[in-house]
């Protein structure tokens, strides 16, 4: 190749600004690498989220290219747009050996990105045991944490890599460290449903009742996420199924609201309350047509729970099913006989909150089936009102 044709690839990007030869030092081909740069091609080149030839053959493990890159000046300190430098990237992806050498040559293994993730934070998030053992026998902080108190055992545990915690609390981290929100180990591993990092943190002593900030625990959390396997698991030690957090949900309407209906099911088969409700009146039900799980509506029905139920507000599953615009919830609730007519404590109907939310569909359904259009709430507006004012504030 020419010098001319080399200095021309060195011009041309693809969408993201990728030029050559960050291509090259992405595959890792070192003699493609030092002919394009030789032949004038920029070695500070970035792509558009900061990466250079250097951060980009970092993160792909190739030694030799980082090398080679470093012997002719790239700075090892450079970052990209979200702070990520070489070193950061390297022990995200795993690259024992360039970690060792970026250290080597004087590289801070303490190094933080723009959210405060270092090296031994971002490799115990993707589990990469080797270069946390080596990071901290050179004396990094293995409870180092970022802007929002994230730690090597939280990042962990919330990703599932039950080998790095063990190690980790071998040497001495506390399994019940907590972020800003007060999550621990034991909470995001439920979350995420890690049931063998759950089991092991309880089998060292951790407490499965723990709580963050809003008072959500490991069962709340876990039913939360439809984490099955979790759930049964901690009832089966004692833990209580009817726990609350700070605004009184509870696991089945936590369940109930994100659809998943093997937990509802499950939780209702130990004896829990289908009709059970939180601080502000709201149910299972009513969670759940809020956000439009109609096999979970279905099931609850199915079972004897009131379609009719209504939160302090006064909402019931279809007025609040219509202001969501879940067109199939609020057929079916209508069609076993729901009143399309029916009204909240502010003499709004399912049509007024569709107009205002502009959910045409569930309109031209509920027009369909003749509700009252010329109905009007306690401020004496009709739905064709409450539309006409909404469209004016648009």
């Amino acid at each position: 190749m020419s010098i001319s044709c080399a200095v021309g690839l060195s011009e041309k990007k693809d969408s993201y600004k990728n030029t050559s030869l960050l291509y090259a030092c992405k595959n890792g081909d070192l003699q493609l690498v030092k002919h394009l740069i030789e032949g004038g091609c920029n070695k500070e080149a970035v792509n558009c989220i900061g990466n250079n030839c250097l951060i980009i053959s970092s993160g792909n493990g190739h030694l030799e290219v980082v090398k080679y890159l470093i012997s002719i000046g790239v700075n090892p300190k450079d970052k990209t747009n979200r702070g990520f430098s070489s070193i950061l990237i390297a022990s995200q992806e795993g690259h024992l050996e360039v970690v060792k050498y970026l250290i080597s040559i004087g590289v801070n293994p303490n190094d933080k990105n723009n959210d405060g993730f270092s090296s031994i934070i971002v490799a115990s998030e993707n589990g990469h045991l080797e270069v946390i053992k080596y990071l901290i026998s050179i004396g990094v902080n293995p409870n180092d944490k970022n802007n929002d108190e994230f730690s090597p055992i939280i990042k962990a545990s919330q990703n599932g890599h039950l080998e790095v915690v063990k190690y980790l609390i071998s040497i001495g981290v506390k399994p019940n460290d907590k972020n800003n929100d007060g999550f621990s180990s034991i909470i995001i591993a439920s979350q995420e449903g890690h049931l063998e990092v759950v089991k092991y943190l309880i089998s060292i002593g951790v407490n499965p009742n723990d709580k963050n900030n809003d008072g959500f625990s490991s069962i709340i959390v876990a039913s939360q996420n439809g984490h099955l396997e979790v759930v049964k698991y901690l009832i089966s030690i004692g833990v209580n199924p009817n726990d609350k957090n700070n605004n009184g949900t509870s696991p089945i309407i936590k369940a109930s609201q994100n659809g998943h209906l093997e937990v509802v099911k499950y939780l209702i088969s130990i004896g829990v309350n289908p009709n059970d409700k939180n601080n502000d009146e709201f149910s299972p039900i009513i969670k759940a047509s809020q956000n439009g799980h109609l096999e979970v509506v279905k099931y609850l029905i199915s079972i004897g729970v009131n379609p009719n139920d209504k939160n302090n507000d006064e909402f019931s599953p279809i007025l609040i099913a219509s202001e969501n615009g879940h067109l199939e919830v609020v057929k079916y609730l209508i069609s076993i006989g729901v009143n399309p007519n029916d009204k909240n404590n502010n003499g709004n109907s399912s049509l007024n909150f569709t107009a205002f939310n502009g959910h045409f569909e569930v309109i031209e359904y509920l027009i369909s089936i003749h509700v009252n259009v010329n109905d009007k709430n306690k401020n004496g507006k009709t739905a064709l009102d409450i539309a006409r004012e909404k469209e004016k504030e648009n």
